[in-house]
């Protein structure tokens, strides 16, 4: 599957030509690293959940996972990224905070109420520099939030700082995952 994408001063964009995202928006396949733009991350493959109802820009941040030689499952509904959970595991998840049926704190709730091991494997991904309920979740729980535009570099940083602070926090992970802040 080619998303027909390039790198444009360290963020994705979409070629000329580039068909609609239907190979992708279509389904939740795998994607892996292909071997030519896979090796910048030396750990072993990760398997990241993207959950995005934009098809272009979920295209793209997988994309940009793949690319960190990463495997990545791209989602565009919350229950359809519900039922990728139920099914297997994922290293992190990068969730768009405007979705339907259901914002991103709720999915975040639904998650760690059956998985409280990804508690603290969540990216969230905003367009609205203003959007006090997700700044205020992130803030509670301590998970960081990515602004978009969002370039390669950000990204490669955020992914490695939240990778880093989950292995440090279920060193002493308490009985119980962080509950969102009240609304």
């Amino acid at each position: 599957m080619n998303l027909n994408v390039h790198l444009v001063n360290g963020a994705c964009q979409p070629t000329n030509g580039c068909p609609a995202p239907v190979d992708i928006s279509r389904s939740s396949g795998l994607l892996r690293p292909r071997p030519q733009t896979a090796g910048i991350n030396p750990d072993p493959v990760l398997t990241f959940l993207v959950l995005d109802d934009d098809p272009v820009f979920a295209g793209m941040l997988g994309e940009m996972v793949v690319f960190l030689g990463n495997q990545v499952v791209i989602c565009h509904h919350p229950l359809e990224a519900l039922e990728q959970v139920s099914r297997r595991d994922f290293d992190l998840i990068l969730c768009d905070y405007r979705l339907p049926e259901m914002d991103g704190c709720q999915f975040y709730t639904r998650v760690i109420s059956t998985k409280p091991t990804l508690a603290f494997r969540f990216l969230f991904v905003t367009g609205d520099v203003s959007n006090t309920p997700v700044l205020e979740l992130v803030a509670g729980v301590g998970l960081s939030c990515l602004i978009k535009p969002i370039t390669l570099s950000v990204l490669e940083a955020e992914i490695n700082h939240a990778l880093s602070q989950a292995k440090t926090r279920s060193g002493r992970q308490h009985l119980t995952a962080p509950r969102p802040p009240a609304p």
